[in-house]
């Protein structure tokens, strides 16, 4: 499976481990649902990934490190939940290919990493 919508929908839970295991995925889209709970690390998995999207959810806790894995991410909106720590400037350093990074409505802290500058 290359690709999975199911965006706007009336999810609840966390997102399954299961679903970490879809190696193949290249699109992965579960934005406006009410999945709660931590993106788990096993996320790094999904190296084929070019766009993910899970705005609009109720996801807590940080952006698992794992995600420098996904080097071939070139969208990513992650907005709209309850996502706290900092903004994981490594793992952004190694998404050369990323053009859009949207992180508002979370709980970030710290400062901006230097990585954003060489985001085009």
């Amino acid at each position: 499976l290359e690709s999975l919508g199911l965006h706007s929908n009336a999810l609840t839970g966390t997102i399954p481990l299961e679903l970490y295991r879809m190696v193949d995925l290249e699109y992965l889209y579960l934005d406006n649902n009410h999945l709660s709970g931590r993106i788990d690390s096993a996320i790094g998995n999904l190296t084929s990934l070019v766009d993910l999207r899970i705005s609009g959810n109720m996801l807590t806790g940080p952006i698992p490190a794992e995600i420098e894995n996904m080097s071939l991410l070139q969208i990513v909106y992650i907005d709209g939940n309850a996502i706290s720590g900092v903004l994981p400037s490594e793992a952004l350093t190694k998404m050369m290919l990323l053009h859009e990074f949207q992180f508002h409505d979370n709980i970030i802290g710290g400062t901006l990493p230097q990585a954003l500058e060489g985001l085009k």
